[in-house]
């Protein structure tokens, strides 16, 4: 599988929805050193069906995984898949297509990502990860997907990671030469990062490696590799870069701060 593929389609997806949000005629410059200039709207060529609990806020940030060749997912052929929750029940897969092919009744998942690199029982999984707010289970949810898998090949829970996060909110994967990294905010400003590995019994082991206080609620968060930089959303504050090595600590920079009406 290629990297490159899942990043080229997610920085799409990134940019497609910026561009859609920001639709206001006139700049602005905050005080940090983003811009947030002229959008254009993008109109969408399809749509998935609506999560099962409708109306109520559910749908949740997806992430997209592309493949080098088709994949057997649920016994249907498909290039990728595009992963959702539905914040107040589980986690669904989706086909480039925008149809269902599996659902998972996980529980109260809020962010996902995806990440390669792992590989379990000797054969290289796609690793997912979500938050995970269920009452007796708070912390990180784990999924594989077998690339080379047939039949009824899917998503499959793999196990989770504890954490002291009381209400878990963003979660994003990123990748350090040969280390998967697992990054976990929680609604109340916390931050905590760990390496994550399989353990002896293919099973998934972290280890945390950064603990830090983001401050207030908080919650998106996505890494650029090229760079070791990490982005977390403060809601009421605006957009943290921290790097992404875990020895960088507490250390950031407010890229933009909030604007009324805009960001």
């Amino acid at each position: 599988m290629h990297r490159s593929t899942t990043r080229l389609l997610a920085a799409c997806a990134i940019m497609s929805l910026l561009a859609a949000c920001a639709t206001h005629e006139v700049d602005f410059q905050g005080e940090g050193e983003g811009f947030v200039g002229p959008g254009a709207p993008v109109q969408a060529v399809l749509e998935t069906p609506s999560v099962g609990t409708a109306g109520q806020d559910a749908a949740d940030d997806p992430a997209v995984w592309a493949s080098a060749a088709p994949v057997m997912v649920m016994g249907k052929q498909t290039p990728g898949f595009v992963a959702g929750t539905d914040k107040k029940s589980g986690l669904y897969i989706y086909g480039f297509d925008g149809q269902i092919l599996q659902f998972l009744p996980e529980g109260l998942l809020n962010n996902v990502d995806v990440v390669e690199g792992l590989s379990v029982g000797g054969r290289p999984q796609v690793v997912l990860g979500a938050s995970d707010r269920t009452p007796g289970k708070t912390g990180i949810s784990l999924y594989t997907f077998d690339p080379a898998g047939t039949g009824d090949n899917g998503v499959r829970y793999w196990g989770a990671v504890a954490t002291d996060v009381i209400e878990p909110y963003g979660f994003c994967f990123a990748r350090r030469g040969a280390e998967v990294h697992a990054i976990l905010v929680g609604h109340e400003g916390e931050l905590r990062q760990f390496i994550l590995s399989v353990g002896a019994n293919g099973k998934p082991a972290a280890r945390e490696v950064r603990r830090a206080e983001i401050g207030t609620i908080s919650e998106g968060c996505a890494a650029d590799e090229a760079t070791d930089a990490l982005y977390i959303n403060e809601e009421n504050v605006g957009l943290w870069r921290y790097g992404l090595n875990p020895a960088s600590g507490a250390a950031r920079t407010l890229i933009q701060p909030i604007a009324k009406d805009i960001l």
